[in-house]
C-alpha cells in the first residue's frame, strides 16, 4: 500500500476524480474498493491529508 500526502491548503475532490477516470462512485473517506481492467483490484482511502492507494494485479491473490 502506498501513502501519498496532499499539500497543505489543497483540497482536491478525489471522489470526482475517481468517477471521471474510472467511472466508479463511492466515498473515498470510508474506503473505496473496485476492479478496473488492465490494472486489477484498486483500494483507495483518504484520511485527512493522507491518501492510501493499494493495487493488486488481476489474476493474483
Amino acid at each position: 500500500m502506498r501513502e501519498y500526502r496532499i499539500k497543505r491548503g489543497y483540497n482536491p475532490d478525489i471522489n470526482s476524480l475517481v468517477k471521471e477516470y474510472f467511472g466508479v462512485e463511492g466515498n473515498v473517506e470510508e474506503g473505496l474498493k473496485f476492479f478496473f481492467d488492465g490494472i486489477g483490484e484498486i483500494f483507495i482511502k483518504r484520511e485527512g491529508q493522507k491518501l492510501y492507494i493499494e493495487t493488486r494485479p488481476s489474476g493474483k491473490e
